[in-house]
């Protein structure tokens, strides 16, 4: 089991409302393709106050894989940030 969060800046994505299936082509209609990522790889774990475990129906502190990824365009622009959070066995 997986979780994923992603975050956009509002000035990509400033009618949410608007985007249709999928979001990369939606992206790529506005001129911001995506070229590049950079992901990092680490273990956590899952907070008392997190959100996450309540989420993923797992004990607070069990152990997690959280990857962080950053999509850059063309010019170097981060306009995405995603973040996954992993069961151990995923």
């Amino acid at each position: 089991m997986a979780v994923e969060n992603s975050t956009f800046p509002a000035s990509v994505i400033p009618d949410p409302q608007a985007i249709g299936d999928p979001l990369y082509s939606y992206l790529e209609q506005r001129g911001l393709t995506i070229v590049r990522a950079s992901q990092h790889f680490r273990a956590v774990n899952a907070n008392a106050s997190d959100e996450i475990a309540q989420q993923m129906s797992i004990a607070p502190n069990n152990a997690l894989l959280l990857i962080t990824r950053v999509d850059y365009t063309a010019d170097q622009c981060a306009i995405e940030l995603t973040d996954t959070y992993c069961l151990s066995d995923y």
